[in-house]
């Protein structure tokens, strides 16, 4: 759900007033560990869990709370680890699982009326079409949501005058019923529900809570998300952040200005501020350069570690040609470094462009290099508007369909694929059979789901046009659901495809390359588990033995030995808007460069030894276009139009440094 943009200034959250920090307080033992990247922070974290074990606490009396999935993926293989010798270690969850989970237990589910259950991508799609049937103009539309959402994870809408004029109120009312009616939720409200339902059980009961709870990357964690560990400590509270970074990773709106919150909270907190760094002199020395910067003038001076041993860090700089020239090189520099003794889980590459990305993941393969792409969650393509573009999308709502017959949010999806309006119109009826409540804590439980009401509505004589045909969509998918009953996970896969393909076989396997689709003796249920676990929570399969493709904001948490930075130029950082000074204000690429500066920030902070950066000189113009390049120069090359391609105008912020 997260978008990375942040909301218009006419609708920049208002400030949640109404909210009582106090009854966040009352933890006996808080700190709060600050520091640049690689300054160490993880680490001592580590540390004072280790030495909690080794002192013979409970380990089910401890919880660490990662900013994400990858992160909770690495911050589990360092704790087991480091306490290999320990039966039992402490819970690891990312703030998503974490949210789900508590609000996943009956009495959560009893009490809010609400079901923990997020929506991939096409679904979400599918729900916007249902908020359209509001008049609303779509560009408006988009933007009063993410004030929706960005006030959800800072606990705005506790103020019951959150919302100023009916537009916001009617939308906001007719969101939540859809949210209801389908049993599902949206990120942005994840935490933010959370945070509702424990306060209504007072943290000295114990239910659901710690003795001792460590988060990690606390700033990057929304308000809610910050709040939420709040109530789930009972006797000390331990966090680190960094004021250096404040990209949008894993969790929508991380709350900036949450490390000052803490302290207001915690005013009695131990306060750690880490300033060596243990990573090579030469990216302490471009790091540090970075604070001429009006963007880091706050943040202090790095320095190397004391005692450390020197690293031999280097920053190299690989002009290519073409595009093609560019993928080579990479591949070549990869393989030099796997055969001088370099683990593949040692080496990243980040690409600005997920095509590009794509691109350097399949060269690599083809030198026989072990590889993982990670450039975002896992995305099932395809057109909800369109039958035949949409199989994939329809062959995994079905199998959900399989393994929940009462998936209310699938039976949506399921009812709206072919239809250019996912015939929100004929289903906007439906909203009328729902109560119309705003909080999450108040809405009926028992005001029924989708599906119940498709079956009222099979039971009409006389039904319009636009019902016939949505019941004739339930009825073809019952039948479908019924076919498949008491089949295993890829069996059903199977049965699924060929009823919707009307026996295609030959286009069985394409449809089915989806993780996990052939794991023997795996239920439907288990196979759904499985999708929502690459869709909600994506990992790694292999995070030490591949070489990792990734997008720079994934890097965050992360650290490599080497790092190479592919397709360093002016299109793809900064992007092409930034030189576009007819469409973009001063103002607009001020912020666009200091978010640039962030990601080369981020990507300096997470490299301990080599930095490569990479680029090309020219490329045809359709692709330029296509890939939305600042073109430099346009020239006619053997029958084609060529471009010049300039490398970014932020490489010199690192070349001069290391000159």
């Amino acid at each position: 759900m997260a978008t990375g943009e942040a909301p218009s200034k006419e609708y920049a959250a208002k400030p949640a007033d109404s909210i009582d920090l106090s009854e966040f307080s009352g933890i006996a033992k808080t700190a709060l560990i600050t520091g640049r990247h690689g300054t160490g922070k993880t680490t001592l974290l580590l540390d004072r869990i280790q030495a909690l074990l080794e002192s013979g606490a409970d380990p089910e009396g401890i919880l660490v709370v990662c900013a994400s999935a990858l992160s909770e993926q690495d911050f589990k293989l360092a704790l087991s680890k480091r306490c290999s010798e320990c039966k039992v270690l402490p819970q690891v969850l990312n703030t998503r699982r974490l949210a789900r989970d508590i609000l996943a237990e009956s009495e959560a589910e009893a009490q809010t009326g609400r079901h923990p259950r997020l929506l991939a991508e096409f679904e979400y799609s599918i729900l916007l079409h249902d908020l359209k049937t509001t008049g609303i103009k779509p560009k408006r539309l988009k933007e009063i949501l993410k004030f929706f959402y960005k006030s959800w994870t800072e606990l705005a809408d506790e103020d019951p005058h959150w919302l100023v004029t009916n537009e916001e109120r009617n939308l906001h009312a007719l969101l939540k019923d859809e949210l209801v009616l389908l049993r599902c939720m949206l990120e942005p409200e994840l935490a933010a529900t959370a945070v509702k339902w424990l306060k209504l059980s007072p943290r000295d009961s114990g239910k659901g809570r710690y003795a001792q709870v460590f988060v990690d990357d606390y700033h990057l964690l929304s308000r809610a998300s910050q709040l939420l560990v709040h109530l789930l400590a009972i006797e000390s509270l331990t966090v680190t952040g960094t004021t250096e970074s404040p990209l949008e990773v894993f969790e929508s709106f991380p709350y900036k200005a949450g490390l000052d919150e803490f302290l207001l909270i915690n005013p009695d907190a131990e306060q750690i501020d880490l300033a060596e760094s243990y990573q090579s002199e030469t990216i302490i020395r471009v790091r540090n350069a970075l604070l001429n910067e009006e963007v880091f003038s706050t943040l202090p001076e790095l320095r190397p570690a004391t005692g450390a041993v020197q690293l031999p860090g280097k920053i190299i700089v690989e002009p290519s040609l073409t595009p093609e020239d560019e993928f080579i090189a990479i591949a070549s520099h990869v393989k030099a470094l796997l055969a001088a003794g370099t683990e593949p889980g040692d080496v990243a590459i980040t690409a600005f462009n997920r095509s590009w990305a794509r691109h350097i993941a399949e060269i690599l393969r083809e030198n026989g290099i072990p590889v993982e792409l990670h450039y975002d969650h896992m995305s099932l393509g395809g057109d909800t508007r369109d039958l035949d573009k949409s199989l994939a999308l329809r062959v995994y709502t079905a199998l959900r369909l399989v393994a929940d017959p009462d998936d209310a949010t699938s039976w949506r999806c399921w009812c709206g694929f072919g239809d250019y309006l996912g015939n929100s119109a004929a289903l906007a009826a439906l909203h009328e059979q729902t109560a119309s409540q705003e909080s999450a804590i108040t809405l009926d439980a028992d005001t029924g789901d989708l599906r119940a009401l498709l079956q009222s509505m099979a039971l009409r004589e006389d039904p319009d046009p636009g019902v016939k045909r949505v019941l004739a969509l339930y009825r073809e998918g019952n039948a479908l659901v019924d076919a498949c009953q008491g089949l295993r996970g890829s069996d059903a896969l199977e049965q699924i495809v060929l009823w919707l393909t009307e026996g295609e076989t030959s286009i069985l396997p394409a449809v089915l390359q989806m993780p996990g689709w052939d794991a023997d003796g795996l239920s439907c249920s288990q196979l759904v588990s499985l999708y929502e676990q690459r869709m909600t929570f994506p990992q790694l399969d292999d995070p030490t033995g591949s070489v990792l493709v990734t997008s720079p904001s994934f890097l965050s948490g992360k650290h490599f030995k080497t790092l190479l930075v592919c397709g360093f130029v002016n299109g793809f950082i900064p992007p092409r808007g930034y030189f576009d000074l007819v469409e973009t204000s001063p103002e607009q690429q001020t912020k666009i460069r200091n978010r640039c500066l962030h990601m080369i920030a981020l990507i300096l902070g997470c490299t301990s030894e080599t930095l490569v950066l990479t680029y090309f000189e020219k490329i045809d113009l359709a692709s330029a276009e296509r890939l939305n390049l600042s073109i430099k120069r346009i020239r006619a090359e053997k029958g084609q139009r060529v471009c010049t391609i300039l490398p970014s105008e932020l490489l010199e912020l690192i070349v001069l440094v290391v000159q």
